[in-house]
């Protein structure tokens, strides 16, 4: 893998940090529901 995988690895998460991002708020939106983990 050169600095071309580097590359797409990097836009590949650039791309799926908002995800991730809605995906934590949304785990703790349901934390908060449940008053538990």
């Amino acid at each position: 893998v050169g600095s071309q995988g580097d590359a797409l690895s990097r836009h590949t998460r650039q791309q799926s940090l908002p995800d991730a991002l809605a995906l934590d708020a949304a785990s703790s939106r349901r934390r908060d529901r449940n008053g538990q983990l």
